[in-house]
């Protein structure tokens, strides 16, 4: 980052850093005059990509920063310090301890209600083209724009689905079947 003024008020990471020691480097940087900082993290699609070009080492470190971002419920703070291996210690301010959280992805009923009614039936992907209504060959040949929910989500790029879908799977709000013939597909 090479970034070394004091009156800094936030730093924003458009991916997931590499490991948490990054991670923790880049974001103290927020706030070092001693007035508050925010870092904000996003996650986006292309990290599959991304760790699937890693070295063991270097996929492990991702996949515990990986789930450090996609977890939900615990205090951000004390969670990073356990990964680090320190003891807990009360909060300062995350946004699930103030409660700013949010808890559900957007869209997360209209998810949800697709995937009751479609269980076993579609895998992560293929519930994403059909929730933002993506149009090609394979869709057409299945009927994909007859189903009831085909398109509710038009208004989101299908990867951004495929993240909300996954976050659901995280919480427990859907599973996918791993036996049977129905295996890899999404149930509720």
């Amino acid at each position: 980052m090479g970034v070394d003024k004091p009156d800094i008020r936030m730093v924003v990471h458009a991916h997931v850093p590499a490991s948490i020691e990054a991670y923790l480097q880049e974001s103290g940087r927020a706030g070092r005059d001693g007035k508050p900082g925010k870092a904000i993290l996003l996650s986006g699609s292309d990290e599959a990509e991304h760790a699937a070009r890693l070295d063991e080492t270097a996929r492990r470190r991702f996949d515990r920063m990986r789930g450090y971002a996609e977890q939900a419920g615990s205090c951000r703070r004390n969670e990073l310090l356990s990964l680090i291996g320190q003891p807990e210690v009360a909060c300062s301010g995350c946004d699930v301890c103030d409660g700013t959280v949010q808890q559900y992805p957007a869209g997360s009923q209209k998810i949800r209600d697709f995937v009751g009614r479609y269980r076993r039936r579609f895998t992560v992907s293929d519930a994403a083209d059909i929730l933002t209504g993506a149009r090609g060959p394979r869709a057409e040949r299945a009927f994909h724009d007859c189903l009831r929910g085909s398109g509710v989500l038009s208004d989101w790029e299908t990867e951004d689905v495929e993240t909300a879908i996954r976050a659901l799977l995280r919480t427990g709000e859907l599973r996918i079947v791993r036996r049977g013939p129905w295996k890899e597909r999404l149930t509720t």
